[in-house]
């Protein structure tokens, strides 16, 4: 996300624990960057969101 737009960016990932159903994001985020990880189909490259709840 990018002053409150969804940016769409390429990721390399990585280890994949299916025990945790967790995967390493090995390239293509920086610390801090918001990812969407259950995405609905409405969600597109740049339109507005906001963060509602979720972890960090």
């Amino acid at each position: 996300m990018t002053n409150g737009r969804v940016t769409q960016r390429a990721v390399t990932l990585g280890a994949h624990d299916e025990a945790t159903g967790t995967v390493a994001v090995t390239t293509g985020l920086a610390t801090g960057d918001q990812v969407i990880v259950t995405p609905t189909t409405d969600v597109a490259d740049g339109i507005v969101v906001s963060v509602v709840s979720g972890k960090e």
